[in-house]
Order: C-alpha cells, then sequence, then structure tokens
C-alpha cells in the first residue's frame, strides 16, 4: 500500500549494546540477540486484529529490541503491502511508506529501553513482509 513517509532522526544517545528478540507473528520470541548480531530479518504477515491510528497490527509484536544503553538502529520492511512501522517504545512512533518509492524505514540513535515493533497495514490485509533490524 502506500503511505506518506515520515522519518524520526531524533538527537538519541551513544552506541553500546543492545537485546533483541525476534518472532514471526506470535507471541513466542527467539532468544535475544545483541548488536554484534545485527543484521536481523524476519518473515510475517502484515496487519492484525487490533486498529490503530498507524493501521491494523498484530495482537503481538512482530519484533522486540530491548536496548541497554543508548544505540543507532535502521529498521525497514519490504512488502508489498501499504504497511506501517509502528514502534511501541520510550518514544512512541509510527512510520508510513513513502508514496512515490514505497520505502518504509526508520533509522536514528534509540535510548535505552524496550521497543515493541510492529508492522501495520493500513488497508488491514494480511500480506508477506520481511523486517530488518541493523545498525
Amino acid at each position: 500500500g502506500t503511505f506518506m513517509k515520515f522519518h524520526l532522526t531524533p538527537p538519541w544517545g551513544a552506541i553500546p549494546t543492545a537485546l533483541l528478540t525476534f518472532g514471526v507473528a506470535s507471541s513466542v520470541f527467539a532468544a535475544p540477540l545483541t548488536l554484534n548480531d545485527l543484521p536481523v530479518t524476519v518473515s510475517g504477515t502484515t496487519g492484525g486484529p487490533t486498529a490503530t491510528s498507524c493501521g491494523n497490527i498484530a495482537a503481538a509484536p512482530n519484533g522486540e529490541v530491548n536496548l541497554d544503553h543508548a544505540a543507532y538502529l535502521q529498521v525497514s520492511v519490504q512488502t508489498d503491502a501499504d504497511a506501517t512501522i509502528w514502534i511501541d517504545g520510550s518514544s512512541d512512533f509510527c512510520i508510513l511508506r513513502d508514496p512515490t518509492s514505497h520505502s518504509l524505514h526508520t533509522a536514528g540513535h534509540w535510548p535505552e529501553g524496550l521497543y515493541k515493533i510492529y508492522v501495520g497495514d493500513r488497508q488491514g490485509k494480511g500480506t508477506p513482509f520481511s523486517l530488518t533490524v541493523s545498525q
């Protein structure tokens, strides 16, 4: 699908360690990973039963990032859907797909904390996606 894009690159901290857990459209997550394990890519289906201002999202996050220190991260999604990225954390935000380039990503320095990453769908459809988190 098509979304307006906005990228949030807040002026947040330095680059130490993160713990990551990722599940594929389920509430069961893999073992925690560190920044040294990045990039991490998971697949799933966009959307879900929960309607939000950032499109429909799944009941459980598609991935979680637990930063024990501030870190620079990039989050991107490859999909044909009218998808969004909802990041639920110390600074909640929604990333919309660029209507021209169909790019869906954000990058910046994230403060320490737990971040739940959802791949939403503005059309409410379930379309395959690939979610990548990298430094």
